[in-house]
């Protein structure tokens, strides 16, 4: 019997994964793309820059950037302030992956 969604069964292309978990790992990779997107629009800002505009590490964003983790509601807040900032309002709700 296979178990579905592991770590060895992402190794092999012929496993089923999941619908709940393909779903989330896309909604993961689309908010990594957008806290990218937003860094770039900010004026190519790293990491660090982009945390201390929010109130949080660097290893903060890039856990979010790697889909370990979601933001929490103060720094949301603050993502969505920094988001409209950067005319990239109409992407809000992708900053509600997993919450």
């Amino acid at each position: 019997a296979r178990l579905v969604g592991t770590v060895r069964d992402r190794q092999d292309p012929q496993a089923e994964v999941h619908p709940a978990e393909e779903t989330t790992l896309a909604k993961q990779q689309t908010r990594a793309e957008l806290l990218r997107e937003l860094r770039h629009r900010l004026g190519d800002v790293s990491q660090e820059k982009l945390a201390g505009r929010v109130g949080v590490s660097w290893s903060t964003i890039s856990r979010w950037e790697n889909g370990k983790g979601t933001p929490s509601p103060l720094a949301r807040e603050k993502l969505v302030a920094l988001l409209k900032e950067s005319g990239l309002e109409d992407r809000i709700d992708e900053l509600d992956v997993g919450a």
